[in-house]
């Protein structure tokens, strides 16, 4: 019996279908000559998105992930340069750095007396170049962010700045990985798919603050809109979980030698809001052993968020807007903006990495290795509490699930094509039913009304 592969299916589908009217000829990638990672890296996104030529920008610059703000000036004029000498200012929305440029910018980052933050990611400085707001870069303590919580779709002729993502990883293949795994419009099973939300090393107010003001509503959300999440409010980080599509941490101190082993699907995003998680790509430099976005990229999420450095509670990305807008399929926001639609600052510590134009969109059958169903009648739909259920095959048995993914009741046997399902002891809501044969499974949504 094949049930084992659907006992909570929890997946993407395993390919994506471009929408015909994405294209990437307003997107730009930065290429390192230095170093032929970066090149590589910038060849293979080319070639996968059908880049135009035109749109590589080669720099010469440091291979290391720090750099100064002198340096990082050299290597903005050579960028501002080429976009202006080719006429791309005005027509690119979304610059690409690659593994191999550099990371962040340096100066006198945190003082002893935590008022001097003359520091930031290499990209959310990127951000600003040839903008009103050019003045303020390696200013220190960032800029209000012109897209946070807009709704308008992203160009630079809206909102005078590019938007910055980055092609990254711990490996080379790591980054072609990512790259395979997401782009736009990739299928999810919002039936199925489950999105894990962490609170790590965070205790008494600071859990209070962080569960109150990101994950609650984060939760709220998810469960409004029907998609599948697990709230996990212990100090550790959750670990070992199946096929997710979401992850999500927010906490004072990161993870410390811990790995989260999970099992991720395709077109899967992470968000980690502790301080430094994006500090460094270079496995051999995080030698405290924290939990890192190279992590999450090296078990296989295709787009995430972290810190290249610390960051004050009250600029702390919004999840609830990030998840309003990337899982809003309808509306269609791709990662970039999505993310940086949930961004208060620019000129400030945030790195996004993944393809600027991953999107998502609906597929029921995303993820199913044998999309082979049952073939059922089902009713009343919406219930009141008692279900009928008949069949062309013999059923075998009926597991039932709420919205955050919790089995809340088992049928292990049945005999005969024909079943009466009782929920009246359950809350009024939403449930998934998943309904097996001895080959086959049916996944249906029920509504009961009380």
């Amino acid at each position: 019996m094949k049930r084992s592969v659907f006992l909570f299916i929890i997946s993407f589908v395993s390919t994506f279908s471009f929408a015909q009217t994405v294209n990437y000829n307003d997107v730009a990638v930065i290429v390192n000559v230095n170093s032929q990672t970066s090149i590589d890296i910038g060849n293979y996104f080319q070639s996968a998105r059908n880049i135009p030529t035109q749109n590589i920008i080669q720099i010469s610059a440091p291979t290391t992930e720090e750099i100064d703000s002198t340096q990082f000036e050299a290597v903005r004029i050579q960028i501002e340069n080429y976009l202006l000498t080719s006429d791309l200012a005005d027509s690119i929305n979304y610059l690409v750095t690659t593994k191999g440029v550099p990371l962040k910018v340096l100066n006198e980052c945190f003082d002893g007396s935590m008022s001097n933050y003359s520091c930031a990611s290499f990209d959310s400085e990127l951000c600003l170049i040839l903008s009103a707001e050019s003045s303020s870069i390696g200013a220190g303590s960032g800029v209000n962010n012109p897209v946070f919580n807009n709704t308008q779709y992203f160009s630079r002729s809206t909102y005078g700045i590019y938007l910055v993502t980055r092609l990254t990883g711990y490996t080379k293949q790591d980054v072609y990985n990512m790259i395979d795994r997401s782009g736009p419009e990739t299928g999810v099973n919002r039936l199925s798919a489950q999105a894990i939300l962490d609170i790590n090393y965070s205790t008494g107010g600071d859990s209070s603050y962080f569960h109150n003001l990101f994950v609650t509503p984060a939760e709220d959300y998810l469960t409004t809109n029907l998609w599948n999440s697990v709230v996990h409010p212990d100090t550790l980080p959750s670990q070992n979980q199946s096929n997710v599509f979401a992850y999500m941490a927010y906490g004072v101190n990161a993870s410390f030698n811990q790995s989260l082993n999970h099992s991720w699907t395709e077109g899967s995003i992470g968000l980690i809001q502790e301080s430094f998680s994006a500090s460094t790509f270079d496995l051999a430099q995080n030698t405290s052993g924290q939990l890192l976005l190279g992590d999450l990229i090296a078990e296989g999420c295709t787009g995430a968020m972290g810190l290249a450095n610390g960051n004050f509670f009250g600029l702390i990305v919004s999840s609830e807007t990030f998840f309003n807008r990337y899982l809003d399929v309808a509306a269609n926001y791709n990662l970039a903006e999505s993310f940086y639609m949930a961004e208060p600052r620019l000129s400030w510590q945030s790195v996004v990495v993944g393809d600027p134009k991953a999107s998502l969109r609906l597929d029921n059958l995303a993820g199913i290795d044998d999309p082979d169903e049952l073939v059922l009648r089902i009713h009343p739909n919406p219930s009141s509490g008692m279900i009928h259920i008949s069949s062309e095959e013999e059923l075998a048995s009926i597991s039932v699930y709420d919205t955050r993914g919790t089995q809340v009741k088992s049928i292990p046997e049945i005999s005969g094509n024909t079943t009466k399902l009782d929920l009246s002891e359950l809350n009024g809501g939403v449930y998934l039913i998943h309904i097996f044969s001895e080959s086959k499974v049916k996944m249906e949504r029920i509504v009961l009304t009380k």
